[in-house]
């Protein structure tokens, strides 16, 4: 089982996460540029769209990444070198992004390292 993690993100976001996306087979990186701490990034698979993800180093050894996905999926990523998940397993979080509300949704280990947390769609929290 998963403790509650509390996550706050900052900065005002051009796109969302799904971690295990990010790197995907004949994956091109469409355009990059950096947006303060944030790096953007605009990914496609064999020339055609299919996420932009923003990340960033977060305290404590984190790194935090977020993705939309060309079909308007869109998820938090975790991942920090201290922790040591059982891969595969899942559980809920607590997290927040700026000063919004806390929300709570289901996660899953891709590593002993990293989490993924689909978000559920919210404009205003995507804004």
């Amino acid at each position: 089982m998963f403790k509650t993690l509390r996550v706050l993100a900052v900065a005002g976001l051009a796109c969302a996460t799904f971690l295990a996306a990010a790197a995907t087979a004949h994956a091109q990186v469409l355009r990059s540029y950096n947006a303060g701490q944030w790096t953007v990034v605009a990914n496609a698979r064999n020339g055609t769209f299919q996420n932009c993800t923003v990340t960033s180093n977060y305290g404590g050894n984190s790194r935090v990444l977020f993705m939309l996905t060309r079909q308007t999926s869109w998820g938090l990523g975790i991942s920090n070198t201290g922790w040591n998940w059982n891969t595969g397993s899942r559980g809920q979080i607590t997290y927040w992004v700026d000063n919004h509300a806390q929300r709570t949704s289901a996660a899953q280990a891709l590593s002993r390292t990293s989490l993924v947390v689909m978000l559920d769609d919210s404009t205003a929290l995507f804004q």
